[in-house]
């Protein structure tokens, strides 16, 4: 597992962890409406047969959290961002370390 400034990657399982941050203007919801006081953890996979990157799950220190529309669509969007951050970061630091 390669620890990032965007998240963690396991290279071996194709797996991908992060903590979402969110700004004031953008607070998360629960499927109920609730807003979501607790940090939360998101993990993605990738999907070989698809090739592209899938959300597996969100999660708080209870369990299994169920988002709202809106919340999942920016976690969606800052997962697949964070997902290229990462690997950049990965690649070019293996560059850097080689030369």
């Amino acid at each position: 597992m390669k620890k990032t400034p965007w998240g963690r990657m396991d290279m071996h399982t194709n797996e991908f962890y992060f903590f979402p941050k969110f700004s004031l203007n953008f607070l998360p919801h629960a499927e109920d409406g609730m807003f979501i006081e607790n940090d939360l953890e998101v993990s993605f996979k990738f999907d070989p047969y698809k090739k592209k990157w899938t959300l597996r799950g969100i999660w708080d220190h209870d369990g299994r959290v169920h988002v709202n529309e809106e919340t999942l669509k920016g976690i969606t969007t800052q997962g697949l961002f964070r997902i290229n951050c990462a690997i950049d970061y990965i690649f070019d630091s293996g560059e850097k370390d080689n030369v």
